[in-house]
């Protein structure tokens, strides 16, 4: 969230590669706990439906859904800028103000885009706050839930 919202690109870039880091340092400890949490038949089965689900839900659908929402923002940033001479998808088509158009318009239609995609983006980091709620909440009974029977 705050990479989202610095006025610096090296600001910028250093949040979100420190975020992306830490982004990935999940991906190894969430596989070993599945691993751990089933029987020894059922551990590939276990890894190919946490990669189908990860894959549908969070590479599928996450971008999908913050295209959609980038959009929605803008036509309100858009909307809120007053510019009356007719609305953001009419004007700003793929987030740009047509050739020859005149400035005030450019800079429009470059204000509600980027600040649409900022929004979005922003907004996106929830879903990641509300799995690490979901992880931590998991957490309290992993000891219970490792599966610890060895089947010949």
């Amino acid at each position: 969230m705050l990479a989202f919202n610095q006025r610096t690109l090296s600001g910028t870039v250093i949040l979100l590669l420190t975020a992306g880091m830490a982004l990935l340092c999940y991906y190894g400890p969430a596989l070993g706990m599945i691993q751990n949490m089933v029987g020894p038949r059922m551990r590939a089965t276990a890894a190919a439906v946490y990669a189908v689900s990860y894959g549908l839900l969070g590479l599928g659908l996450g971008p999908t859904f913050a295209g959609y929402l980038s959009e929605g923002l803008a036509r309100r940033s858009f909307a809120a800028g007053h510019f009356t001479a007719g609305s953001f998808a009419e004007l700003c088509r793929g987030g740009r103000a047509a050739a020859g158009a005149p400035s005030d318009l450019v800079q429009a239609c470059a204000r509600a885009s980027a600040e649409g995609l900022q929004g979005s983006l922003t907004a996106i980091m929830v879903v990641f706050l509300l799995a690490a709620l979901a992880f931590l909440l998991a957490a309290r009974t992993y000891r219970d839930d490792i599966h610890l029977r060895c089947t010949p």
